[in-house]
């Protein structure tokens, strides 16, 4: 990949690799960087229920109530080359 991280802010990528270490028990290691990244030990088919999050990603607009995008987690998600699920 030529990215590094999910490039959250900081306020939500610290809610976010709190959040995974809950729904993994503990399993996810993430970088103490903003906008890094984080590692399960497994290849990201060893973790279905964890695909069942997302992010919703919301735009202002004068014409829609509530304009927003839902992106699954999933999309972030590779199995790198020591097997391992980085997202």
């Amino acid at each position: 990949m030529d990215f590094l991280g999910l490039g959250l802010p900081s306020s939500l990528y610290w809610n976010f690799t709190n959040m995974l270490a809950y729904a993994t028990n503990g399993q996810s290691s993430c970088a103490i960087f903003v906008g890094g990244y984080c590692v399960l030990p497994k290849p990201c088919a060893t973790y279905p229920t964890l695909w069942d999050y997302s992010f919703n990603v919301g735009f202002e607009d004068f014409y829609y109530n509530d304009p927003s995008m839902i992106v699954p987690l999933s999309t972030f998600a590779y199995t790198d080359s020591a097997n391992q699920c980085v997202i």
